[in-house]
């Protein structure tokens, strides 16, 4: 019986040979990510230097063939071909495109646009993330959503196995102090609303309407929500 494959992306038993004094070679096979099965070797000062050296490499090995991104790709290309595929849909309104590319620019390159994919790991997005959020935590949770969506490219092109931004932690947000309006507030409100329905001076431009008053006081009355209130015959 034939002896099985190794899974892709795995390696057989290392070697160590010492070829001269002070050389060393560290040899295994490594089942590479286009199925092919490969000889691939590494030298150091000594046979757990070579080892360590070899074992590195093969961590680090990229996957050979014409895909556009790979491990070894910078988060910076990365970044270019996510907004070229994003933008090349046209799913998105120019705005949300805007958004992104403020993102990118703003947060995503200047913290990782010189990482190699490989090296987006959960630990470093998780970091720099939670430190962009102590300030603006707003523009961290925007920046996750980015990552997100690119490191998703990467999956899909076969250079990573799985998202990390996944396992990343939650991001801080802001607490809001909620103030309830007054009596005081509540008349100052009122008031320059039918103020505003109803000039002193006569202003160019269609007349305004008084549904508005009516809307506040029925909001302020029943406590509903505005699709409730404008839902009302």
């Amino acid at each position: 019986m034939a002896r099985p494959p190794l899974p892709v992306g795995t390696w057989g038993n290392i070697s160590r040979k010492q070829e001269s004094p002070g050389h060393y070679r560290a040899r295994t096979r490594f089942r590479d990510y286009d199925g092919v099965t490969r000889d691939v070797e590494a030298w150091g000062a000594t046979g757990a230097a070579a080892e360590r050296a070899l074992r590195e490499a093969l961590r680090d090995r990229a996957a050979p063939g014409t895909d556009e991104l790979t491990r070894d790709t910078r988060m910076s290309q990365l970044a270019e071909s996510w907004l070229e595929e994003i933008i090349g849909e046209g799913r998105l309104a120019p705005q949300t495109i805007n958004n992104y590319e403020d993102s990118i620019r703003g947060v995503v390159l200047p913290a990782f646009g010189s990482l190699r994919i490989r090296e987006a790991t959960v630990s470093r997005i998780d970091r720099s993330l939670k430190a962009v959020a102590a300030e603006y935590p707003a523009k961290a949770r925007n920046a996750r959503v980015v990552l997100g969506q690119m490191l998703g490219m990467a999956v899909r092109h076969g250079a990573l196995p799985s998202n990390p931004v996944r396992d990343v932690g939650r991001l801080r947000k802001n607490r809001r102090t909620v103030r309830a309006l007054s009596a005081t507030d509540l008349d100052a409100v009122r008031t320059a609303i039918r103020q505003w329905q109803t000039p002193a001076t006569p202003r160019p431009g269609p007349r305004h309407t008084g549904d508005l008053a009516d809307i506040v006081d029925v909001l302020l009355a029943t406590g509903s929500r505005i699709g409730e209130v404008l839902a009302v015959r």
